[in-house]
Order: C-alpha cells, then sequence, then structure tokens
C-alpha cells in the first residue's frame, strides 16, 4: 500500500480467497468487478474473474483509494 501510494497510484485493487477479513481490517473493501477502473482491467487476474465467474466464486474483487 505504502509503494502503491508513492509512486501515484489512485486505486488499489487485489484479489483474495481466504485472507478478505484481513484485507478489510486495513481498509480493503469488497469491490465488484464491474466498478474496476477501465485502466486496470487489462491484467490477467480481472480478465480471467470477469470471463470464467463461475470458476472465480471463492474469489473475492476488492479496493480501496490510495
Amino acid at each position: 500500500v505504502e509503494d502503491a501510494r508513492a509512486f501515484g497510484a489512485k486505486d488499489i485493487y487485489l484479489f483474495t480467497m481466504h485472507a478478505a477479513d484481513f484485507w478489510r481490517h486495513i481498509g480493503f473493501r469488497d469491490h465488484p468487478l464491474d466498478r474496476w477502473r477501465p485502466e486496470v482491467r487489462v491484467n490477467w487476474q480481472y480478465i480471467f474473474c470477469s470471463t470464467f465467474p463461475e470458476a472465480a466464486r471463492d474469489v473475492k474483487a476488492m479496493w480501496m483509494p490510495a
């Protein structure tokens, strides 16, 4: 998070399967894929989760402002 802020990121996104409570504790929120900014939708994890939602059903998409 500190590195993202230092490099000027506006938003920080992540995917998790088993650590959502940890990430919520440090400020991340559940964030549906359709609300992700277009410029970050090019990463392979986003593409996979949005293309195969049944395969990624246990994956939580999360976000926090930088």
